[in-house]
């Protein structure tokens, strides 16, 4: 029987090691990936609207579904994060007189204020729960606020939004296109001629189309249609 034994476990060792190598390797990898797309939300958490950004909350569901609890937690609190995300705040609708009126305006301002102060408590929930789930630990209160933006990136990024607020509120008859006139283009020569003439000082130029001979031509036809 020892001997059996010896030669099973001559033939089944190599293989055995082989395929525990290949679990540690899937396991190890699909750490990794869970390490980059943790890794790529974290340091584009003050710019929502990045590419890269988006394309890493997209990979969550593929990386963190699993039957581990803390997976399942980061799976739970990203469905929370998009289904507020696909929430709308519904701008108020324009009278069909008029414009939206000042206090409806800041009533929206203020609930879609409220709309984003909700989309970074709720990404930084999820940054929580994944963090657990890869055993970091870091404070919610750094998770929420401690990330480095460039200023530039950083009014770039409310330029873009406040110029697709302010076309959205136009197109919507909120608020209307604000617009100043400084001046109309004048015509010097024209005004001087305008004003003899207004005073009597110069005929007002006529000039007629055609001659006297086709406007008689066509006074005597009209006067044969009518007999």
């Amino acid at each position: 029987m020892a001997t059996v034994a010896t030669i099973v476990a001559i033939i089944l060792g190599p293989i055995l090691a082989i395929q525990v190598q290949k679990i540690i390797e899937r396991l190890t990898q699909k750490r990794d990936e869970k390490r980059r797309v943790f890794m790529t939300l974290l340091t584009t958490r003050g710019r929502g609207l990045a590419p890269e950004h988006v394309q890493a909350l997209n990979m969550i569901h593929f990386f963190f579904s699993g039957k581990r609890k803390k997976d399942q937690a980061v799976v739970e609190a990203w469905d929370l994060y998009r289904d507020h995300l696909f929430s709308r705040t519904e701008p108020p609708k324009p009278p069909a007189n008029g414009e939206v009126s000042e206090a409806d305006r800041i009533d929206f301002q203020n609930r879609v204020r409220t709309w984003l102060e909700k989309a970074d408590d709720l990404l930084c929930n999820l940054l929580g729960k994944m963090a657990k789930s890869l055993r970091y630990h870091f404070p919610d209160l750094w998770l929420k606020k401690g990330a480095y933006t460039p200023q530039a990136y950083g009014e770039l990024e409310e330029d873009q939004r406040a110029i697709l607020h302010g076309l959205a509120e136009v197109l919507l008859g909120i608020r209307s296109f604000p617009m100043k006139v400084s001046e109309f283009p004048v015509n010097e020569e024209a005004n001087k001629a305008l004003m003899q003439f207004l005073q009597g000082k110069q005929p007002l130029p006529v000039r007629m189309e055609g001659s006297f001979e086709d406007s008689d031509k066509a006074g005597k036809a009209n006067e044969s249609n009518e007999a």
